[in-house]
Formats: C-alpha cells, structure tokens, sequence
C-alpha cells in the first residue's frame, strides 16, 4: 500500500506536480488515491480535461504489486520454451499449449477450466 509518509511516494508525487500535472490523468488519480480522494474525485491539475462522472478512483488504486524477478524466474514454467519464440505467434503458440498442458484451458476452444465460477461482476 502507498501510503504518504513513504519518501518513494514523497519523490513520485513531486515529480509527477512538477511535470505537465495536467497531462498525467492516471498519475493524477494515483495521487489522489494516495490522499485518501475516491469515487467521483477529479484533482483539481486536471479538472478542466477530466469529466467528474467519467472518473472513479477506487482505494486499490493506491496498492502497487511489485515482484522479485529472481524468484519469479526460478518458478518459470515454459521460459526455456519462449527462448526460441521469434515472433508474438510464437509466444502465444507457447503460452496456449503451455495452459493445456497444465489442464488451465480447454485445448478445443480456449475456455478456462478452473475450479471457481465467476458469477458477480463488481460494480463501482
């Protein structure tokens, strides 16, 4: 969670205020997030581009994921696979027999098969 006493939140958002602040909407919204500002918030930077209505700013806007790339790489499934792909084709090819093969897809249509139905879209 971003939070405002973090000096790397601190360094984004001067940054961000010291850049064009009107043409960074999503950097904007980050912010306000950041501040506590959610639903129908529009900073005031943008205010004359941005449409109140058309913007909602949630909470999880302010939650980053970040990855330790070492450790993702060790529980690569199919990276020794991707190695030879040359094209986009061929990273799809790869990653569509790779799902197969571990029973997420349905090899005929594509379909996920997992374990959990999806049945509620959440609405803000």
């Amino acid at each position: 969670m971003l939070t405002l006493d973090m000096k790397s939140v601190q360094f984004y958002e001067d940054a961000v205020l010291h850049s064009v602040p009107a043409n960074t909407t999503i950097n904007m919204q980050l912010i306000s997030a950041i501040h506590g500002n959610y639903a129908h918030y529009v900073h005031p930077a943008i205010k004359s581009r941005v449409d109140a209505p058309d913007m909602y700013i949630t909470p999880l806007m302010s939650m980053f994921w970040f990855f330790d790339f070492d450790v993702v790489f060790r529980w690569r499934l199919f990276m020794d696979r991707l190695v030879d792909a040359t094209s986009m084709n061929d990273v799809e090819r790869i990653y569509f027999e790779e799902r197969v093969k571990l029973k997420l897809i349905d090899k005929y249509n594509g379909a996920y098969k997992g374990t959990k139905k999806f049945n509620q879209m959440f609405l803000f």
